[in-house]
């Protein structure tokens, strides 16, 4: 049987030809029709508890906060209109902040794919910088100990306005809410306190109610004064499935129900073999397409084989988690001792929990990974624990090869969105 599997930002794809007698299934989210931006935003203006025109009307100064080049979100068609209403009620200071947390500032063509250069013109741009410690102005200390530190720009606007998109992730249980705000705009400080939480049993991939690293995120938000949050639930083709505007809470938790309802997929068993893809746009660099992982780990058995195709055009795009890496098989370092690190803030927090957490995968080798990308070198591939292959039919002719002529096979083509539950 032959399946496809998206690639390169959904640019391209990739088929491969898997034997009837071995394929256990394909772990695919709901795709329901998606409505174009326009629609959707006119539908979530209308059932908004906050009124976005009685704000602009008594306002000077908007700040509007974008998730960065990694997300889907559909940004450039929801800035437009946010410009236009801006335009329309006579606020001349919009400031768009490019909320990339710790990330990378991405290439100029990603940047304009995300913003569109239009909008540019219409609006200032101010790019986040989570190191630079006069860009950032102190909000309060949340309930779990997180020091406030928010985006100086975003602090002193009248209003400041969030966009995300709303999917399942590991850690922090779902994308989107209060992740505009945390790790979005703050402070360095602010963030490895926020990501240090992430070694908590609580910190689960669908989790929201008693999730100390989401529950800390949203009051990050609320200190940070998020006046109105838009955030979208997406189809597996990135189109708007629906929109959410209002309280980010509030905004959150629905989005949350109806992202679960797409993207939660039922297994009944573990498998040998995973193949799979990050979907969407996370296989913009491989710290993205790993989110993978996570699906597929609870997929596989140990011993099985999971298969990563990820373009991966930035490369790796993640150097700390690299040089974490390299430290950690020179010195033997173990899950405990990684711990500690995180602990005593001797490495980057978050680096450190996803070593902490896929330990078993990229060290001890319970699951052999395989990946198979155009960005990533042998050399990088093999510091995380990975085989490199030149075409996800050859890794998969390898994985059958090594795990048997019975062997069964899941595939994930969309394995960064999904979230598998064992039924």
């Amino acid at each position: 049987m032959q399946v496809s599997l998206p690639y390169d930002l959904r640019r391209r794809q990739t088929t491969l030809n898997i034997p009837s007698e071995n394929l256990l299934g394909i772990l695919e989210p709901e795709k329901p029709r998606g409505v174009e931006v326009e629609r959707a935003l006119e539908d979530a203006f209308s059932c908004s508890e906050v009124k976005l025109d009685e704000l602009l009307r008594t306002r000077e100064e908007v700040a509007v906060l974008i998730d960065d080049h990694t997300r889907p979100t559909p940004t450039a068609a929801t800035v437009k209109v946010l410009l236009n209403l801006c335009e329309e009620y006579g606020v001349k200071d919009v400031t768009v902040i490019f909320a990339k947390g710790s990330h990378n500032t991405p290439p100029e063509k990603y940047l304009e794919r995300k913003i569109d250069r239009t909008n540019l013109r219409r609006c200032n741009l101010v790019m986040h910088d989570c190191y630079e410690p006069g860009q950032h102005v102190f909000r309060g200390v949340t309930r779990f100990g997180t020091p406030v530190w928010v985006n100086k720009a975003a602090a002193k606007a009248d209003i400041r306005v969030g966009i995300g998109s709303v999917f399942p992730m590991g850690f922090s249980g779902f994308t989107g809410g209060g992740k505009i705000v945390l790790p979005g705009i703050s402070s360095i400080e602010t963030i490895n306190q926020n990501h240090g939480l992430f070694l908590s049993p609580t910190a689960e991939m669908g989790r929201v109610e008693g999730n100390v690293v989401r529950q800390d995120m949203e009051e990050a938000a609320q200190l940070a004064h998020l006046d109105l949050l838009i955030d979208y639930v997406l189809n597996p083709d990135g189109e708007p499935v629906r929109a959410f505007a209002g309280t980010s809470i509030r905004v959150f938790n629905d989005a949350v129900d109806l992202s679960t309802k797409i993207y939660r997929v039922s297994i009944t068993k573990e498998t040998d073999i995973v193949v799979t893809a990050p979907g969407a746009v996370e296989d913009i660099d491989l710290g993205h397409a790993m989110k993978a992982l996570k699906p597929a780990d609870i997929a596989c058995r140990d011993g099985g084989t999971l298969i990563l195709s990820a373009a991966c055009p930035m490369g790796v795009n993640w150097e700390e988690l690299l040089e974490l890496c390299q430290d950690v098989r020179r010195a033997g370092w173990d899950r405990e001792q990684i711990m500690r690190l995180i602990v005593n803030r001797e490495v980057e927090a978050i680096a450190g929990a996803v070593i902490h957490r896929y330990y078993h995968l990229f060290f001890e080798g319970r699951k052999e990974l395989v990946l198979v990308s155009e960005g990533v070198g042998d050399e990088e591939a093999e510091m995380l624990g990975f085989r490199r292959m030149e075409s996800v039919q050859e890794a998969l002719n390898y994985a059958l090869e090594i795990q048997g002529k019975g062997a069964r096979v899941f595939v994930a083509p969309h394995g960064g969105l999904i979230w598998p539950v064992t039924t």
